[in-house]
């Protein structure tokens, strides 16, 4: 049976688009052009290409939802979700999914740090596990 490892890997490396500061949390919702590079890969799996395009983050409070719009193909297409939560200026989100049809689970975490309204910068870890695992692959950038 052919292995299929489809894991969509994301970057939000540095993001640049405003939004409006409250207080010590940043108000981040709306539009955002990124960028995503300097992967480094452990283990089997393949390394990430750099890339670039749209992303909006919806911001409730100390919730919010990222979801990539352009520059990033992902299989599913869940896998451009995140959900997430935010203390001070620091976003933390992440995605699971399988992936595919032997049952291999893919998950994707990001840390994200604003530095104003109008940027941040962070870094992800992403990970797939095969349900007996066969595969097991790991992938930070």
């Amino acid at each position: 049976m052919k292995r299929r490892l489809v894991v969509c890997v994301v970057l939000v490396s540095v993001l640049v688009l405003g939004g409006s500061a409250l207080g010590a949390t940043y108000e981040l919702s709306g539009t955002w052009n990124f960028s995503n590079f300097n992967h480094s890969v452990t283990g089997g799996c393949p390394n990430g290409s750099d890339a670039t395009g749209s992303l909006v983050i919806n911001q409730t409070g100390d919730s919010f939802t990222l979801e990539f719009i352009s520059g990033m193909t992902c299989s599913p297409p869940s896998m451009c979700l995140f959900s997430g939560t935010v203390s001070g200026a620091e976003y933390t989100g992440s995605n699971t999914a399988v992936v595919d049809n032997e049952g291999g689970v893919a998950t994707n975490t990001f840390v994200l740090t604003a530095s104003s309204a109008i940027e941040a910068a962070g870094h992800t870890v992403s990970t797939y596990v095969h349900p007996q695992n066969r595969w097991r692959r790991h992938r930070r950038r």
